[in-house]
């Protein structure tokens, strides 16, 4: 299979997190997933005039994101791991935003009326919590691309046929 027709495969047609998707799919579609928003970033601070990332380019962004996502959780899935893990490397950004909401709401509302030595002991164990979340999810990314690299499980699995065996 040609590279445009895998990346355009992997782009358009392929939004959906169940299956399997082959090791070669999966790395042809990877770089492209991951270059393109970063190459759009420069490209529209020189022809846009910009300073800040254009909605364009946070929509870009977005638009190649989920089907990498997509990809890798198949990927995974090939491999016979749950695709779920993917999603392991993203947990600073929701511990953030979930705290942020959090922290948004006055401590009153929250707690019902807390002392105030209380709270900055709530605000100390975030930012005690907050490195070792963001190391395990750094530490994660190495043996994430490891099984992304794992050659396919052979036969079917519980996420679908081998695509690469011949149907029988």
């Amino acid at each position: 299979m040609s590279i445009p027709r895998t990346i355009f495969q992997e782009l358009v047609g392929r939004l959906n997190f169940r299956g399997r998707t082959t090791r070669s799919n999966f790395w042809l579609f990877a770089p492209f997933g991951l270059l393109l928003p970063v190459s759009a970033y420069p490209f529209s601070k020189r022809f846009l005039n910009v300073d800040y990332p254009s909605i364009g380019v946070l929509m870009l962004t977005f638009a190649v994101f989920v089907p990498l996502l997509a990809s890798a959780t198949r990927r995974l899935q090939d491999t016979g791991e749950p695709g779920h893990s993917v999603l392991l490397p993203f947990t600073p950004i929701a511990y953030f935003f979930v705290s942020m909401m959090f922290w948004g709401l006055s401590f009153d509302t929250l707690l019902g009326g807390i002392p105030i030595l209380i709270a900055y002991l709530l605000v100390a164990l975030y930012w005690l919590i907050f490195p070792i979340v963001l190391l395990v999810s750094f530490l994660w990314i190495g043996p994430l691309v490891g099984q992304l690299i794992l050659p396919s499980q052979p036969g079917p699995n519980k996420y679908g046929p081998n695509l690469q065996e011949a149907p029988q």
